[in-house]
C-alpha cells in the first residue's frame, strides 16, 4: 500500500517433536491481510513486532503469541490478527513423522518520511476525483474564476506539475474557502492541521472538515471520524465519530469499515496482545 511500509521476516528457531528438520524454512504465503491500521498512520506510529507462530504441518497457524511489543496496542494486534489468517509452505516431513515448527516473524511497521502522505502528489491522486485532476490540467484563471482557484490550490499544496508551496496553496485555498468550495476547504484544513504555509491550528482544521460535511463533500468524513474519536482539535465526541464513519461507509469509503473495526478494537481489547 502507497501509505506506509510494512516489512515481514520470517525466522524458524526451533521445532517440536521431531529432534531432526529439513533445513528448508517455511515461507509465508499469504500478506494481503497485513495493513497498517487507521488511527495508527493517523498518529504516525511505528515500530516492530515480533511474534512467535506455531505452525500446523500443513503451514496453517495453530498459535501466536506476542514475543516483543512494538510499544503501540494497536499494531501488535493489528500484526497478530493478521498472522492468525496467514498461511505459510508445508513444513517438511522426516521419515513419515509429522510435527509442528516454531517460528519467530519479526513485523516492521514504517511510516513514510516528513512529508504527510495525504499532502504528497499520491495523496491527491487517491482523494481528488479524475475529473478534478483533468479540470487542473485545463483550467485557466480567466475562463473560470472557481475552477482556477480550485486548481492552484491543488497545484500548490500537493505538487501537481509545480514544487508544492504551501504559503501560495494556504492563499489559494483560503479563497477557495471564500468561494464555498469544498475540495479546497478539505485542502485547506489539511494545511492547517499539518502546520503547512499557515499556522498550526487542529481546532480550526476540525472545523473545516465539518465545514464541508454540511456541503455533501465525501473526502472529509473519515478524517473529521478520526478526529471526534481523538479529541483532536476538539472535545472527544465518540457517537459522532461512529456516524461520520458510517456514513463515510455508505459513501463508498472503503476505508471506513476497518475504522469502524479499529474501534471496536479499541473499546474491546484483545487480552492475546499482551505481552507474557
Amino acid at each position: 500500500m502507497k501509505y506506509f511500509w510494512i516489512v515481514l521476516l520470517c525466522f524458524v528457531t526451533g521445532c517440536s517433536l521431531t529432534p531432526k528438520q529439513n533445513s528448508e524454512q517455511p515461507r509465508l504465503l499469504k500478506r494481503s491481510g497485513y495493513v497498517y491500521p487507521i488511527l495508527s498512520r493517523y498518529n504516525r506510529e511505528q515500530g516492530r513486532v515480533t511474534l512467535e507462530v506455531i505452525l500446523l504441518p500443513n503451514g496453517s497457524v495453530r498459535e501466536v503469541k506476542l514475543k516483543e511489543s512494538s510499544g503501540f496496542p494497536s499494531l501488535d494486534k493489528a500484526a497478530i490478527k493478521a498472522t492468525q489468517a496467514a498461511r505459510f509452505t508445508p513444513i517438511n516431513t522426516q521419515a513419515g513423522r509429522v510435527s509442528e515448527r516454531k517460528v519467530i516473524l519479526p513485523i516492521e511497521f514504517k511510516h513514510p518520511g516528513p512529508v504527510p502522505y495525504d499532502m504528497t502528489a499520491a495523496g491527491a491522486i487517491d482523494t481528488i476525483s479524475p475529473q478534478a485532476l483533468a479540470r487542473i490540467e485545463t483550467a485557466q484563471i480567466q475562463d473560470d474564476y472557481r475552477t482556477g482557484v480550485q486548481a492552484a490550490c491543488f497545484r500548490y499544496a500537493y505538487g501537481l506539475g509545480v514544487e508544492p508551496d504551501y504559503v501560495k496553496a494556504g492563499e489559494w485555498c483560503a479563497m477557495g474557502l471564500e468561494n464555498g468550495i469544498p475540495s479546497a476547504i478539505v485542502t485547506l484544513a489539511r494545511l492547517n492541521f499539518h502546520g503547512l504555509g499557515v499556522p498550526k491550528d487542529r481546532r480550526r482544521a476540525r472545523a473545516l472538515y465539518e465545514q464541508a460535511i454540511q456541503m455533501g463533500y465525501k473526502k472529509a468524513y473519515l478524517i473529521a471520524s478520526i478526529m471526534n474519536w481523538q479529541g483532536d482539535g476538539g472535545p472527544v465526541d465518540r457517537p459522532r465519530a461512529r456516524v461520520l464513519a458510517k456514513e463515510a461507509a455508505e459513501l463508498g469509503d472503503r476505508r471506513a469499515a476497518r475504522l469502524l473495526k479499529e474501534f471496536d478494537q479499541i473499546e474491546a481489547p484483545d487480552p492475546a496482545t499482551r505481552v507474557p
